[in-house]
């Protein structure tokens, strides 16, 4: 399974440029894991290269997922510029990444801004080697609600259809069934309409 999503980080030239200073990207959900970008316009503070940006790909979750990710910066016109940490597996402890000078980014004849925005593309594939995948707990919400349907003291109107009674809930019915929910019904409640003949 490969999923990708795209982040924009807008007014590129306005953003801090100081060593070690980073803005952080909205939480976004991919291969059932939160996670977020944390981007150093300026590069961190122990970097190898002299004004390069760098990249840290942040797990939200307390999950410890077997993901493989490529971080790719995209052109304006939506087409790859770089890619860099391809198929790396995500562990707690990666580093930043460093991905391009935050001088080619900002010459025009580059492509890469749109309107001044940059955009990166985090691409992710769950790592099939590993047999990790996000655990799901199973629900039983449509059981549950199964049950409520034959629960007579717990509904809130009936139908009574050719000497047969129905029972229902008006908060299901006004989703399933608009119709029926606004038809005048039987109610326990003070003030009750009931059926017409």
């Amino acid at each position: 399974m490969e999923e990708s999503i795209k982040i924009h980080f807008h007014n590129f030239a306005k953003l801090p440029s100081s060593k070690g200073d980073f803005v952080k990207s909205a939480v976004f959900r991919c291969v059932g894991y939160d996670c977020s970008l944390n981007f150093y316009p300026g590069g961190i503070v122990n970097a190898g290269g002299e004004g390069f940006m760098s990249l840290f790909l942040k797990n939200e979750t307390m999950h410890k997922p077997n993901v493989a990710f490529d971080l790719l910066v995209m052109k304006a016109n939506g087409k790859v510029y770089s890619i860099q940490s391809t198929q790396r597996v995500y562990s707690p402890n990666n580093r930043c990444v460093e991905i391009v000078s935050r001088d080619e980014v900002l010459k025009p004849n580059k492509g890469i801004l749109n309107h001044g925005t940059l955009t990166f593309a985090v691409k992710f594939g769950l790592d099939k080697s590993l047999h990790c995948y996000p655990s799901q707990q199973p629900s039983s919400i449509g059981e549950d609600i199964f049950k409520l349907f034959d629960d007579e003291e717990s509904t809130d109107v009936s139908f009574e259809v050719k000497n047969r009674v129905f029972h229902a809930h008006k908060c299901i019915l006004k989703v399933r069934s608009p119709a029926l929910a606004e038809l005048p019904c039987q109610s326990t409640i003070s003030n009750p309409r009931f059926l017409g003949s």
